[in-house]
């Protein structure tokens, strides 16, 4: 603390400005992993239910073998998606 009182009133700003500079920088990076994590989910997703195969590259649905019940694979993404939205966490609302 008695530091503290020797620093100029610019150098205890300056300080500050390198604190959020870096928890920018790590909520930055988090939520680029985040970012990446959730993008090969879908992909690995969208690979399981519209292909059957374990894969984490992304693939479009477009050419999948399913026929008319690929009309349930969104409905039954929707009804876990509402679900979870339900009984899951209480400060979603």
């Amino acid at each position: 603390m008695a530091n503290d009182q020797n620093r100029t009133a610019e150098e205890r700003e300056e300080a500050r400005i390198g604190l959020l500079t870096l928890i920018a920088g790590v909520i930055g990076f988090s939520a680029g992993i985040i970012a990446y994590t959730l993008y090969h989910l879908i992909g690995f997703l969208t690979n399981l239910f519209f292909y059957q195969k374990l894969d984490f590259s992304f693939a479009s649905p477009q050419y999948n073998h399913l026929g008319l019940l690929v009309i349930l694979v969104p409905a039954f993404g929707g009804l876990v998606a509402g679900l979870m939205i339900k009984y899951g966490s209480t400060r979603i609302i």
